[in-house]
């Protein structure tokens, strides 16, 4: 398997603003609730890749590259910002 073409397959695509609001969730809730201090760091890794991942998607739906997502605080614009209207080299528009 070439891993350039498994991770472009998996970051290709859009996601909308409440898609990449609802994937912090799972993340707040298990490190929350969670007692074990050990876990909690496994839990972060994990979530820290599929939130990357997402935020790429993020990304595509502004129109950006998914480095973008490294600036400091541009989650939050990623969080309140609309997607594009029209498709875009990442995919087609999304039906928010």
């Amino acid at each position: 398997m070439n891993f350039i073409n498994d991770y472009k397959s998996v970051t290709m695509g859009r996601v909308g603003r409440l898609g990449y609001f609802l994937s912090y969730i799972p993340y707040l809730v298990l490190t929350s609730v969670n007692p074990y201090k050990e876990m909690q760091l496994i839990i972060a890794i994990i979530f820290l890749c599929v939130i990357l991942v997402i935020g790429v998607k993020r990304c595509h739906d502004l129109g950006h590259s998914g480095w973008w997502q490294l600036i400091p605080l541009y989650f939050i614009w990623m969080l309140l910002a609309p997607g594009e209207k029209v498709d875009n080299q990442y995919g087609p528009r999304l039906d928010e």
